[in-house]
């Protein structure tokens, strides 16, 4: 005889599954009255960690783990690898399309650059392309140039110039002179 355990009026079931199953797993638990949280996950590595199994008695729901894959794809290497590469081309990253082109989804993308740097991943962007734009004007090119070279137009110099200000408190001519002393 299976014994079937159900969670406590105070207690919510944690469910990890493939979405193609979202359906019947969120039906059969509205079905039933038991309270559940998610959080959407796109793929998940093939096998299924049950080790993770506690006792009932003891008021611990029962829970499996399921290894989500996504977590290797984005490493910080990789993150900063494909920031480098938006950087030096002097495009703008679309977070859809790195998400497509890492096969993860938009959601955990985002999260995973807050995770990992602290800050959202345009926010990431930015800080990285002026860091660029500072090693640029560092190695003597000037700041129309570093402009163009980190993906302003000729004609938005003067927007460089004020996010670069911003960012490191003085402006293009006043950082590359400071750093010849």
């Amino acid at each position: 005889m299976t014994q079937t355990y159900l969670p406590s009026v105070n207690q919510t079931v944690n469910v990890l599954f493939e979405s193609q199953y979202s359906q019947q797993v969120l039906m059969m638990l509205l079905k039933l009255g038991i309270p559940f949280s998610f959080q959407p996950i796109v793929s998940f590595e093939k096998t299924v960690d049950t080790s993770l199994q506690k006792n009932p008695e003891q008021g611990i729901n029962e829970k499996i783990l399921v290894k989500n894959s996504e977590d290797t794809k984005l490493s910080m290497k990789t993150i900063d690898s494909f920031m480098d590469e938006y950087i030096h081309t002097g495009h703008i990253p679309n977070i859809s399309d790195v998400s497509k082109k890492y096969e993860v989804s938009v959601f955990f993308l985002k999260n995973r650059i807050r995770e990992l740097y602290g800050k959202p991943f345009y926010q990431l962007y930015m800080d990285k392309r002026m860091e660029y734009a500072a090693q640029l004007l560092k190695q003597g090119y000037r700041a129309t140039k570093v402009s163009a070279m980190v993906g302003y137009g000729e004609k938005s110099v003067i927007k460089f110039n004020k996010m670069f200000q911003k960012h490191f408190g003085m402006t293009p001519k006043k950082y590359q002179m400071s750093q010849k002393h």
